[in-house]
């Protein structure tokens, strides 16, 4: 999305059964789509466990909207065989939970989700960065194109990532 915003465009999408992925996104600004890259999990998250807990928001429509999504960045993104089984199917279980569970249940699926994104984001920051600084990442080439070592954006990015879960617990547990 980072690179759509800041004029950039999406060619594919290759997502891998061993918990990664790439995005090829020509254009736009590469410092905010880097930066997207591991932070935009976060943000996704904290919005779905923030949403879902809204009063006034029916979330199995929140849940649906979240499986049409899926399923439309599947077919016009993805160009793997996992990316496009585990896309559709994962959009496709979404919906079913929208249609079938109750609007309690759906809440608590999205905040699995927020949650699961969230802290996916510090695991991954972890394991790709300070774990192996030397892979060639979104911080790796950050740094290329700052300058700034591998081992910075890794620490900011997961001092960011820890502070806004510790945040978001707080919210949550203050508002059941």
């Amino acid at each position: 999305m980072m690179a759509l915003v800041t004029g950039g465009q999406i060619d594919r999408i290759i997502l891998d059964p061993n918990q990664g992925g790439a995005c090829y996104c020509p254009g736009g600004d590469p410092f905010m789509t880097l930066t997207a890259g591991y932070l935009g999990s976060l943000a996704w998250g904290i919005l779905l466990a923030v949403v879902g807990k809204h009063k006034k928001i029916d979330t199995r429509y929140l849940t649906m909207l979240l499986a049409f999504t899926i399923i439309a960045l599947t077919i016009a993104y993805l160009q793997n065989f996992f990316g496009i089984l585990f896309g559709l199917m994962f959009g496709l279980s979404l919906l079913f939970i929208a249609i079938e569970f109750t609007r309690s249940q759906n809440q608590n699926v999205q905040l699995i989700l927020g949650l699961t994104s969230c802290f996916y984001a510090v695991l991954d920051i972890k394991s790709d960065i300070l774990d192996h600084p030397e892979l060639r990442s979104d911080a790796a080439m950050l740094t290329d194109l700052t300058g700034v070592p591998v081992v910075f954006w890794g620490g900011l990015w997961i001092t960011i990532a820890l502070f806004s879960c510790f945040k978001l617990i707080l919210w949550l547990y203050r508002n059941p």
